[in-house]
């Protein structure tokens, strides 16, 4: 996987003003469920974007949360999507693999189509379960292969124009288990394109989608990377890789 690669994926969504991952505000509704997140607990997002995760949770169920991420810019309108709500919620710059918190830190910890970025998944775990408390819990939505041998040319499109590394849910199980956590369960879902959109406009709202097609297009005529990329990139996907590709909810217990 090419980190440039993966440099221009971010640089192109933080252009865009937002962050995607696969089941959109569903998923994200699962995963606080499955989480157990109350009123009051205290919340890392780890690759928090543009900050649309600790809003919600901050909005919907009254959680403090941190949100931590690489690009300042994502941080910077994470901040500005948090008004409302700053008593419950603050940003920081931070990297999934050597997270900037004590030990022990937080009552649940989760992450949305993050670890497919980078190969050091199982480092980044356990950054995830050494600062959450014990007892607590740690959650991923990620995106996943539905079996365990998905075809090879799909594993390359993906890596290669996806700038990804996905793996599949038995996968992602394991490495949570050897992470250090228990009672570890997982669900695997298909994608619903009409689903994605549906959640993706309610995630953002009219105005705020409204916002990021304008900025899509403003982007596709005045910036060509940003194009080649999208022709390269997401216009490389087909009906053959919806069918193998999905998204899991994935939690374990900190002992």
């Amino acid at each position: 996987m090419s980190e440039r690669m993966s440099e221009r994926y971010f640089e192109f969504i933080n252009k865009l003003g937002m962050t995607k991952h696969y089941g959109s505000i569903d998923a994200t509704r699962e995963l606080a469920e499955a989480c157990g997140i109350t009123r009051g607990a205290y919340v890392l997002d780890v690759g928090c974007g543009v900050g649309a995760t600790p809003v919600f949770l901050a909005k919907t169920i009254g959680c403090r949360v941190m949100g931590v991420d690489l690009i300042e810019g994502m941080l910077e309108q994470s901040r500005a999507r948090a008004a409302g709500v700053e008593a419950l919620t603050d940003f920081r710059r931070g990297d999934a693999r050597n997270l900037p918190f004590e030990d022990n830190t937080f009552d649940v910890v989760i992450t949305e189509s993050l670890l497919i970025f980078f190969q050091e998944k199982e480092q980044a775990l356990r950054e995830f379960v050494r600062v959450c408390k014990p007892g607590g819990v740690v959650g991923l939505s990620e995106m996943i292969w539905l079996q365990p041998d998905p075809p090879a040319n799909l594993v390359r499109l993906f890596r290669e124009m996806l700038i990804a590394e996905s793996v599949d849910e038995g996968t992602y199980v394991d490495m949570m288990s050897k992470a250090g956590l228990t009672e570890v369960t997982s669900i695997s879902h298909q994608v619903s394109v009409r689903d994605e959109g549906r959640g993706r406009l309610e995630r953002y709202g009219c105005l705020g989608t409204l916002g990021i097609l304008l900025r899509m297009v403003k982007l596709f005529l005045t910036d060509r990377d940003a194009w080649m990329f999208v022709k390269g990139g997401l216009g490389g996907m087909s009906d053959e890789m919806f069918d193998v590709m999905g998204y899991g909810i994935f939690t374990g217990c900190k002992p």
